[in-house]
């Protein structure tokens, strides 16, 4: 297939994955990274199985998988609902570190943080006392574990993607239709349904490379650390942002 024709497949995958629903599956899968992985194999393995179930559970709902739990209207309100729940959250979250950061100016170290900030760049967190480890050895896993590493990412990368199906498909009806729906054209149609899945899980990959780079660089951290307070105007214009777009989309 020409590279013409799999540009603008990627794109959309890509265009999709920053989408307001996009965007809250991005941060629940930043806040599962950072407040679950103790380890650089935590994060590797949490990583991986929450991108793995949202490729997975993409390709299922292209090809209709899902449609009979879709359809149920109680379905959509359901999901709708959790939107608007889950956007004010964000809101609520961002404007605290929005506080947070402009009492800091105020108050100068003084200050006390009414919204900490994820483990892995917080003072004082084990990552800085030794208690949490940067080796990728194995360990004894615990029942705990097994919930919070394995089964949790799993979990929720299903969940987001099956809340993320408000989003309009008009791109994969269009990708399916264009190309597996023509005589002959089947692995196309594979190819191009894999681009566009690729770019959709580009942004999730880049999420995933940073918080492992977090764990792994000590000078990373320290760094994170120094300028903690570009860290919190970040999250902040990140949180209701994304909140806003979220709501903005579900009235339309």
């Amino acid at each position: 297939m020409p590279a013409v024709v799999l540009f603008p497949v990627f794109l959309s995958g890509l265009e999709n994955s920053v989408s307001p629903c996009g965007r809250v599956s991005l941060l629940i899968f930043f806040a599962l990274l950072c407040f679950v992985g103790r380890t650089a194999k935590d994060v590797f393995l949490s990583g991986i199985l929450f991108i793995a179930t949202v490729l997975v559970t993409n390709f299922l709902m292209i090809f209709g998988a899902f449609d009979s739990l879709l359809e149920h209207t109680g379905t959509w309100i359901l999901i709708r609902t959790f939107y608007f729940g889950l956007a004010a959250c964000f809101i609520v979250v961002g404007s605290l570190y929005l506080k947070d950061w402009w009492q800091y100016r105020q108050d100068g170290e003084n200050f006390q943080a009414r919204l900490k900030l994820p483990p892995c760049i917080e003072k004082g967190h084990a990552l800085f006392d030794g208690s949490t480890s940067r080796s990728w050895g194995w360990r004894q896993f615990t029942v705990k574990d097994l919930l919070l590493i394995v089964f949790l990412p799993t979990i929720l990368g299903y969940v987001m993607m099956m809340l993320g199906s408000v989003w309009p498909q008009d791109y994969y009806i269009f990708i399916v239709l264009a190309t597996s729906g023509m005589e002959g054209e089947s692995t196309k149609g594979l190819l191009a349904l894999a681009y566009y899945n690729l770019a959709f899980i580009l942004p999730f990959i880049v999420v995933w490379l940073v918080i492992l780079f977090t764990v792994l660089s000590e000078k990373f951290k320290l760094f994170l650390v120094k300028h903690v307070q570009f860290v919190r105007i970040i999250f902040s214009s990140l949180f209701i942002s994304s909140g806003i777009a979220s709501i903005i989309f579900l009235i339309r």
